[in-house]
């Protein structure tokens, strides 16, 4: 009988109840909101660029589609690792990560497109022709080939940094310097 009753109570205070998260997962959806919004608008405006700087749109997609699969492995090397998803400082991440694979973009499709000309002008062939498939794939090669170095150096340079900072970071959390 007792339980029957304060049954009924509970099921009549269920109504007016209101469950509101707070805090820190608050923080973390006003975070992830502004992020993915920079994030979204930052690539339309480097699309938007890209497309201006190369005069046509075919460029830019394939640098954008350089951006997704970076994207693929962020969020893969993430599963891989275990780690979690931190907001804030996964989303900074990806953001650089983009600003670096659109600057490696750029240069590789200049460079594959100063030996297509060379190419072209060794050949005698016009500008507004296209190359052969075969004189076209070794350029394309060529190009991989020589900015493969720059790009590697790159990411261990940013590897450097980053891991350098980090431990930094350790040192000064475990082993404070004392004020004098």
């Amino acid at each position: 009988m007792i339980f029957k009753r304060k049954w009924r109570v509970l099921a009549k205070c269920q109504k007016e109840i209101k469950i509101d998260f707070t805090g820190q997962i608050e923080e973390q959806n006003k975070q992830q909101s502004f992020l993915v919004g920079a994030f979204f608008k930052g690539l339309g405006l480097i699309f938007f660029i890209l497309i201006f700087q190369f005069n046509s749109i075919s460029r830019p997609a394939i640098i954008m589609l350089a951006i997704f699969l970076s994207l693929i492995g962020v969020f893969g090397g993430l599963m891989v690792t275990g780690w979690s998803f931190v907001i804030m400082m996964t989303m900074m991440g990806i953001i650089s990560l983009a600003g670096i694979v659109v600057n490696n973009g750029v240069v590789l499709l200049d460079y594959a497109q100063l030996l297509i000309d060379r190419k072209k002008d060794e050949l005698n062939i016009e500008e507004s022709e296209y190359l052969p498939k075969e004189h076209l794939f070794e350029t394309i090669v060529r190009a991989g080939k020589a900015r493969l170095r720059p790009v590697l150096l790159n990411r261990c340079h940013y590897d450097f940094r980053i891991n350098s900072i980090s431990y930094w970071f350790k040192y000064q959390l475990f082993y404070p310097v004392p004020r004098f």
